[in-house]
This record gives C-alpha cells, sequence and structure tokens, in this order.
C-alpha cells in the first residue's frame, strides 16, 4: 500500500515486477500469504528542485500521453 497525494494505491505486482514511488508517500508492506518474498530497493534523486515541480512535469506528460493516444493521426505528431 501506498499512499501519496493522489491517495492510497494497493500494489500487487507479478515476480520480477517493481513500483516506483516519491520518498515522501507512505507506505505499507503486507504479509506474505504464500510463497517468499526477495525484495531489493534503492533511492533515486530527482533533477527537479521540488516536489511541486515534478507534479507539474508529471501532469503535462500525462495530458502530452492522453492527447496523443486520442488523437494519434494529428498532424503535430509526424514534426
Amino acid at each position: 500500500m501506498v499512499e501519496d497525494t493522489y491517495g492510497v494505491h494497493s500494489v500487487k505486482l507479478p515476480a520480477g515486477h517493481m513500483v516506483l514511488y516519491p520518498s515522501t508517500s507512505l507506505h505499507h508492506v503486507r504479509p506474505v500469504s504464500s510463497g517468499t518474498r526477495v525484495a531489493s530497493f534503492f533511492w533515486l534523486q530527482s533533477m527537479s528542485p521540488d516536489d511541486g515541480s515534478r507534479t507539474l512535469l508529471f501532469d503535462l506528460d500525462t495530458a502530452i500521453q492522453r492527447l496523443s493516444s486520442d488523437f494519434p493521426d494529428h498532424p503535430v505528431r509526424s514534426t
């Protein structure tokens, strides 16, 4: 479970996958119900100076992806 600006998210991924979240987010790891958990963790440093800038970049990228999906043949994409 990861709690961030956008709410609480339950994450369960297939073996070999990973989830990334900001260090400002709270998280909770549930007990293993079957099998064995093998985990690895690491830290990344952003070149954006603050959380507000990172949020703005995320929102802009989301809008660009949505527009690209909604208008795949738009002439601006060929430049």
